[in-house]
């Protein structure tokens, strides 16, 4: 009898823009002493969630970004360091999910590599499901230590 499939599907969101020294260590680009004035390369930072069709239960890696992220990134220097400009409407998270034919209540796993607005921004939208989150014990408690809704 064959293996049901793993079926996996990359989802690309858009792109939030910033300055590549936020993301990629080249020491060229560091601030130093020899190196007063470096300089920035500004570009797009592609954002992404993966859905993995497995047979014990579909997974979701990430979120992404959420297309409110102007309302919730209230800190006016993340609005600034890394806007999610670069993003068409059928590119947001649940154009993606409908894209796929899948809705919320279809996952039974979210994985979350860190608990970063482009990474879980849209976990809200499992609030009603029963849904098993995974996330590091020591992320999530980091995270719950900051003043502020979650």
């Amino acid at each position: 009898m064959a293996k049901p499939a793993i079926k996996v599907y990359v989802q690309h969101h858009g792109n939030m823009m910033c300055d590549y020294r936020w993301l990629l260590v080249n020491a060229e680009w560091l601030v130093s002493k020899s190196n007063p004035n470096p300089p920035s390369t500004w570009g797009p930072c592609p954002t992404h969630t993966v859905v993995v069709d497995h047979p014990d239960g579909r997974l979701l890696f990430d979120t992404t970004c959420p297309r409110d992220w102007q309302q919730r990134w209230t800190n006016a220097a993340a609005l600034n360091w890394f806007p999610y400009e670069d993003v068409t409407p059928e590119q947001y998270f649940e154009e993606r999910l409908k894209q796929l034919k899948l809705d919320p209540s279809d996952f039974k796993y979210v994985a979350l590599s860190h608990l970063h607005l482009d990474h879980a921004g849209n976990l809200k939208t499992f609030r009603n499901t029963d849904i098993k989150i995974l996330v590091h014990q020591k992320e999530y408690q980091g995270a719950i230590s900051i003043p502020g809704e979650v």
